[in-house]
Formats: C-alpha cells, sequence, structure tokens
C-alpha cells in the first residue's frame, strides 16, 4: 500500500517537472535553441547587425566587442554573401546546449572572397526566458571550390 503513495508522488514530480529539467532538452526547447541559431545566421544574411546581435547573450564577447562590430561592418559593405546552414547536432539541458553545425558561406560578386564550409559549436544559454548564443567554437574551415 505504501509504495501507492510513493508512485504517486514521483509521478506528481515527473508531471510537474518542465522539459530539460532531468537532462535532455525536450522537442520545443530544441526547436527554439535551432531557431535561435538560424535567426543569427538571417540576420547575418540580411546585413543586419542589431538582428545578429540580438541573438547574442549579453556576456558573450562578440556582444559589445567593438572589433566584433566593425568586421561585421566591414563584410556587410564589401560582400554580398550567401549562407547555408545544415544543423548537425544539438544537445543539452536547461542550462546549456550545444549546436553543432556545418556552415557554406559563399560570394557570387567579388573575386577576393573563397567561399568555404565551416563547421563549429555554438553554446547558447537562457537568458531573460530565451536562448542565446554565449560562444562560437570554429573547428574547421576548409575552401569549397566551383
Amino acid at each position: 500500500m505504501r509504495w501507492y503513495a510513493v508512485l504517486a508522488v514521483l509521478l506528481c514530480f515527473a508531471l510537474a517537472a518542465p522539459a530539460g529539467l532531468a537532462g535532455e532538452l525536450g522537442e520545443e526547447e530544441r526547436s527554439e535553441i535551432e531557431a535561435v541559431v538560424k535567426q543569427n545566421l538571417e540576420a547575418t544574411e540580411e546585413e543586419d547587425l542589431d538582428g545578429v546581435l540580438e541573438t547574442l547573450h549579453p556576456d558573450s564577447a562578440s556582444h559589445d566587442d567593438e572589433a566584433f562590430v566593425e568586421e561585421m561592418e566591414y563584410i556587410f559593405e564589401n560582400y554580398d554573401l550567401e549562407y547555408e546552414l545544415e544543423i548537425l547536432n544539438v544537445h543539452g539541458d536547461s542550462e546549456e546546449a550545444r549546436v553543432e553545425y556545418s556552415q557554406v558561406t559563399t560570394s557570387e560578386d567579388k573575386e577576393d572572397f573563397q567561399d568555404n564550409q565551416t563547421k563549429g559549436i555554438h553554446l547558447l544559454v537562457p537568458y531573460d526566458d530565451q536562448w542565446k548564443i554565449l560562444a562560437t567554437e570554429v573547428r574547421d574551415v576548409q575552401p569549397v571550390y566551383d
């Protein structure tokens, strides 16, 4: 009889816990995380610096970095780049998530830009009830030839 009470209490905790609390990301969190990464790249492709910064966590090294802003402005002014993103894996928990990605960057109008494929990992953490990119680790960059 006592095990019924224990089972009932455990069931209540399981139903009340938000997705991802026990370690694994829920599908909704996974979708939100992927959306932030896609939003970041869409803002980059649209040359929307404010949109890019919106996806970054305030503690990100790039968020208030003047050199990052100048680099993005230089790229926007000098290149018309197109991006293809493939999200390879999303894993983590409710405290942090890692997104492994592959990104192909191409330019049709500049001969001085080398088309490339970048593989890396975005680290995202929650901030004000939204996932934000805290850091990006580029693991590999390879030239892409026509």
